[in-house]
């Protein structure tokens, strides 16, 4: 389901705007992050958004993928506050590769494409709900981020935590570009049931203080 065209079943215009405007200004400041950790100056994307039913995200990241999971990986963060869940990222081989090869001039070995994927997530992941927990006032607990490689029985449990029960997905989709290179991912951000709804509370409340 498109942002622009099929989310105002549950948000107004000016509701999705206020969304569109927090999620670009938390990529903003990923950027400078990420130019840092690559060393060199680094381009992110205006985000494209798209929000899901839990439901339908494995339907979503086949279709992304043509299927070919094991192509993939994903890293998984879980984060506590008024509004919580968990955060996704989904790259692929290729894109792990060039962000692996150029902070450590090679790709060669598991634990390198690991920890490249985990520093990536980590600061995508972080500027995102750090800048709603910010924005809203509320305070935000995160685990530690895991990466794993993708296959078809990962992405039917999305979650690494079975017990918890998620009503829709955020989706936010990533285009980098640094020296001639190109890293692509989605940021898919888990609400557990009941945290949409809160969000949605969230940026009506924001909204009527910003107009009053």
């Amino acid at each position: 389901m498109s942002f622009d065209d099929n989310f105002s079943f549950s948000l107004n215009d000016d509701e999705q705007d206020l969304l569109r405007e927090l999620v670009n200004i938390a990529y903003g400041h990923a950027t400078s992050s990420i130019s840092v950790l690559l060393g060199a100056y680094a381009t992110l994307h205006v985000p494209k958004i798209t929000v899901l039913k839990i439901d339908e995200l494995e339907r979503y990241i086949s279709d992304l993928y043509d299927g070919t999971y094991s192509c993939c990986y994903r890293v998984i963060q879980q984060f506590r506050g008024k509004v919580g869940g968990e955060t996704l990222f989904v790259t692929d081989v290729k894109s792990a590769e060039n962000l692996t090869k150029h902070l450590v001039g090679s790709a060669d070995k598991e634990e390198y494409l690991n920890d490249a994927i985990m520093e990536l997530a980590n600061i995508l992941s972080s500027a995102t709900i750090g800048k709603l927990a910010e924005s809203f006032d509320f305070p935000v607990v995160f685990s530690a981020p895991i990466v794993q490689p993708m296959h078809e029985r990962v992405i039917a449990n999305p979650s690494i935590n079975p017990k918890r029960h998620f009503s829709y997905v955020i989706i936010i989709q990533t285009l980098l570009e640094f020296k001639n290179q190109e890293i692509k991912g989605e940021l898919m951000i888990l609400l557990e049931e009941g945290s949409f709804e809160q969000l949605h509370l969230l940026l009506a409340g924001k909204i009527a203080e910003l107009m009053g």
